[in-house]
């Protein structure tokens, strides 16, 4: 209804003259409404959590349409690591707010391995919905003081993977990796572009032939996950020396569009391929990647994991825990080309 109104309203500006006023004037009043209710949020969320912390339950929902996986798994680390500060249980929800229902996505992936203290276990949660972790008014930035090793004890402490995760990592580790020097490409597409620059698959191509020729492994596979089509019939299609394997993932992209954003697509589907994949990545024994917090998680899941990382986003605004620590490491420079007169 909100939208047909826009459009008419949008072609009487047309006709007058006036479309690019109307639209600046929309924009501003997005804007206005979207800061209020960000400061609104600000000072009722806190409250609300304070409040329901006296029951030394610490239970939040991370209920947000833009926060992947990668960042899912960042931020609940984060919240552990206050839970564990402040003597209380964590108990996690994530949901995504245009789907319009009250699943419980979390636990389609993970199981808590402490037990509620003293919680009926079916027992009603009221959990405080935030879209992210600043909106709870914590006094410590706890992404900035973590760090690989400390990530994974956390993570160990307090959560185990569902059984039927592990059971599909398991059946094809033994199936494909087991026994083998396995080499592994996470490439990562579609919307990424808009965070960092794209890297185009030649040059991955080209890396990764250098990589097999300099590598003091000698490896027996590759490994690819990507989030589309493309990069895979790639690799396909070149002769490489070894064997190219990737799951079968029912969801990937064949037109550079988002298939995560859709609310078509099965989001609980979607979550558990990522994280199949995640942990695969880890499995390997080296991992050639491009700006993800997903396959930036590989680090929680195996700290000694050896990486390199081909970009990193446009801003250092966009960087934030694991590509903080990561970045500094593992991070490729592209070597400069000689000055012309240093050649003559």
């Amino acid at each position: 209804m909100q939208n047909s109104f826009k459009k008419q309203v949008g072609k009487i500006l047309q006709k007058i003259g006036l479309k690019k006023l109307g639209i600046k004037i929309d924009l501003k009043i997005n804007t206005y409404h979207r800061d209020f209710i960000n400061y609104l949020r600000s000072i009722y969320i806190p409250i609300i959590v304070r409040k329901r912390l006296r029951k030394g339950l610490f239970a939040i929902n991370l209920d947000s349409d833009w926060l992947g996986l990668g960042a899912r798994i960042v931020a609940t680390i984060e919240l552990l690591m206050y839970a564990e500060e402040n003597g209380l249980l964590l108990k996690m929800k994530y949901g995504y707010r245009r789907r319009g229902d009250d699943y419980n996505y979390y636990e389609d992936l993970f199981e808590d391995i402490i037990a509620e203290k003293g919680q009926e276990k079916n027992k009603q949660i009221n959990y405080t919905s935030i879209r992210n972790v600043f909106e709870l008014g914590l006094k410590k930035n706890y992404n900035k003081l973590l760090n690989c090793e400390l990530a994974n004890k956390l993570f160990n402490r307090h959560i185990r993977i569902t059984c039927n995760i592990m059971t599909e990592v398991d059946n094809f580790y033994n199936c494909h990796f087991k026994g083998c020097n396995v080499l592994a490409l996470h490439y990562r597409g579609t919307d990424k572009v808009g965070e960092a620059p794209k890297v185009e698959l030649d040059f991955v191509y080209n890396f990764i032939v250098e990589t097999l020729d300099t590598s003091t492994i000698k490896f027996d596979k590759l490994f690819i996950s990507s989030d589309e089509v493309s990069c895979i019939e790639l690799f396909q299609k070149r002769k490489l020396p070894l064997e190219i394997i990737s799951r079968d993932d029912i969801y990937r992209s064949s037109d550079g569009k988002q298939f995560h954003r859709d609310p078509s697509n099965n989001i609980s589907v979607i979550n558990q391929e990522a994280l199949i994949n995640c942990l695969l990545l880890s499995k390997c024994n080296l991992l050639i990647k491009t700006a993800s917090i997903l396959s930036d998680c590989c680090k929680i899941f195996n700290p000694d994991l050896p990486m390199i990382i081909l970009n990193e986003p446009h801003s250092s605004n966009l960087i934030w825990w694991p590509a903080t620590e990561l970045n500094k490491k593992y991070l490729y420079k592209i070597p400069e080309k000689p000055h012309t007169s240093l050649l003559q």
